[in-house]
C-alpha cells in the first residue's frame, strides 16, 4: 500500500509538468530563430541532446516531459544562436516612402519568381526594410554581402548556411551551387542580397544561376555603383545576362519631409519644430536615415541624463560630439 500514495504523487508531477505554462516570450524567439535560419528541428535536438521528437512538440506546443528544464535548453541555445544585430522585432521601423517603394520591389519578385534592383544610398533605409521584410517572411533568405564576399564560394556559402542541407562539403563551386539550386528548385523561396555592391560580377552570375534554374526570386540591393556599372561600366558587356533579366527595380534618391517627421515622432513624439527642421537637415545630407536617427538617439540620451527635453540646442551639442 505505501506504493501507491508514491505512484499517485510521480503521476500528479508528470501531469503538471504537462500542463505548465509555456514562456510565450521564449517560445516566440524560438520559432523566429528557427524560422529566418532554416535550422532543422533534429538540429536542434542534437544540439541539446535531445530527441527530434521532443523538439516537435516543443514547437507544437504539446511537450510531454519537464517543461521548465527543457526550456532551460532552448534558452542556451538562443543564448548562443540569436543573431544580436537582427531582433524580433523593432519598434522604431516606420513604413517611408522608401520602405513602400522597396516592399514593392520584394513582393513582386517573390511572387513572379522575378530578377529586382533596389538601389540607394547609405543610410536611406535599405537594409532595415530588408530586415522587416525578413521578419514578416520568414520563408526569405537574406543574407548580407561586405568585402569578404566578394567571390563566387563566398557568397555560396552565406546562402547555403540559411539552407539546412545544402551546406559546403568538398568539391568545386560548380557543385555547391548545384546543391543550392536542388534545394530551392520549386520552393519560390526569395532571395535577397544585401549590400549586393560588394560582389564581384562572378559572384552575381552565381545568384542569377540560382533565379534561372531553382526558379527562385532574386532581390539585390546596394548602392549605386550596381546599377552604373551595368549600364555602362568598363566590362558592361558582362552584365547583359543580369541587366535584361531585372524586371523591377527602384532607385531611391531624395528624402522626403514626411518621412523624416514619421521616423522623428516615432523615436521622440512632441518635438518642437526647430529641433525637426534641424533634423530633416540632417537626413537629407551624407548618411541620410541612419545618421539623423543617431544624432537623435545621442540626444535623447542626454536629455534623459539631465531630465530635460530634446531641444534644437541639445541637437546642436550632440550633432559636434559626433562630429556629422
Amino acid at each position: 500500500m505505501g506504493a501507491e500514495p508514491a505512484l499517485k504523487q510521480n503521476l500528479s508531477s508528470i501531469k503538471e509538468a504537462r500542463l505548465a505554462t509555456y514562456n510565450e516570450e521564449l517560445h516566440e524567439r524560438f520559432m523566429f530563430w528557427l524560422n529566418c535560419t532554416g535550422t532543422s528541428q533534429s538540429k536542434v535536438g542534437a544540439m541539446i541532446g535531445r530527441s527530434s521528437a521532443a523538439v516537435s512538440q516543443y514547437v507544437n506546443r504539446k511537450f510531454e516531459g519537464n517543461l521548465s528544464e527543457f526550456e532551460k535548453d532552448i534558452a542556451s541555445i538562443l543564448r548562443r544562436e540569436e543573431d544580436k544585430d537582427f531582433p524580433m522585432r523593432n519598434p522604431s521601423f516606420c513604413f517611408t516612402s522608401a520602405s513602400r517603394k522597396i516592399w514593392t520591389v520584394l513582393q513582386s519578385c517573390a511572387q513572379d519568381c522575378d530578377m529586382g534592383l533596389v538601389v540607394g544610398p547609405a543610410g536611406c533605409g535599405k537594409s532595415v526594410t530588408l530586415q522587416e521584410h525578413k521578419r514578416q517572411y520568414r520563408s526569405d533568405i537574406l543574407v548580407t554581402a561586405d568585402v569578404t564576399t566578394r567571390s563566387v564560394g563566398a557568397i555560396l556559402l552565406l546562402i547555403s548556411k540559411q539552407l539546412e542541407g545544402a551546406s559546403r562539403q568538398s568539391g568545386t563551386n560548380s557543385a555547391h551551387l548545384q546543391r543550392i539550386i536542388e534545394h530551392l528548385k520549386g520552393s519560390r523561396r526569395l532571395l535577397i542580397i544585401d549590400e549586393a555592391h560588394f560582389l564581384a560580377w562572378e559572384g552575381f552570375e552565381a545568384v542569377r544561376k540560382i533565379n534561372d534554374c531553382a526558379g527562385s526570386g532574386v532581390v539585390f540591393a546596394g548602392q549605386q555603383q550596381i546599377y552604373d556599372q551595368m549600364r555602362g561600366g568598363r566590362r558592361s558587356f558582362q552584365w547583359d545576362q543580369i541587366y535584361s533579366r531585372v524586371g523591377v527595380r527602384c532607385h531611391i534618391k531624395d528624402i522626403e519631409k514626411e518621412d523624416v517627421t514619421m521616423i522623428v515622432n516615432n523615436l521622440c513624439p512632441d518635438i518642437d519644430k526647430k529641433s525637426l527642421e534641424f533634423l530633416y537637415g540632417k537626413a537629407a545630407g551624407k548618411g541620410k536615415f541612419r545618421i539623423m536617427t543617431k544624432l537623435l538617439q545621442r540626444a535623447q540620451r542626454v536629455a534623459s541624463r539631465e531630465k530635460t527635453g530634446v531641444s534644437i540646442d541639445l541637437l546642436k551639442e550632440a550633432n559636434s560630439l559626433l562630429m556629422i
